[in-house]
């Protein structure tokens, strides 16, 4: 759940480093002003709130006709991320969804040598088999 809000300084620390900014070196003022923004956010962390349980209501599993996994992802340039979650559908049609997990990750500096084709369900990125 907070990844995507520590990826934010993930990437504000290593565009700095792409800089070759030294440790005792003064940052420049857009990246200090992209920081500030940032501290500046985190109260709103005090908001969130993460269920320990798959549901928020007692639900009898026996009572569920389908259960499905749904994972979804996303990459750019500067990260990458993937989030799943549980959809469950009881006998009455109502639906439960239930954060399982996330991941989110810094895109390499470095891609040489790196030459991955994207699969996904059979297809290649081009969406042909």
């Amino acid at each position: 759940m907070l990844a995507p809000v520590i990826l934010v300084a993930k990437i504000i620390r290593q565009d700095l480093f792409r800089t070759g900014i030294g440790w005792g070196d003064e940052v420049d003022k857009q990246t200090s002003h992209r920081w500030k923004e940032w501290l500046a956010g985190l109260p709103r962390l005090s908001h969130v709130a993460i269920k320990r349980c798959f549901f928020s209501v007692p639900v009898d599993l026996s009572s569920c006709v389908t259960m499905e996994l749904h994972h979804f992802a996303d990459a750019s340039s500067k990260g990458y991320g993937t989030v799943s979650y549980l959809r469950t559908i009881d006998e009455r049609g109502k639906i439960y969804c239930s954060f399982l997990y996330a991941k989110a990750r810094l895109a390499p500096l470095k891609t040489d040598g790196l030459n991955a084709e994207v699969r996904v369900d059979g297809c290649d990125s081009s969406g042909t088999n």
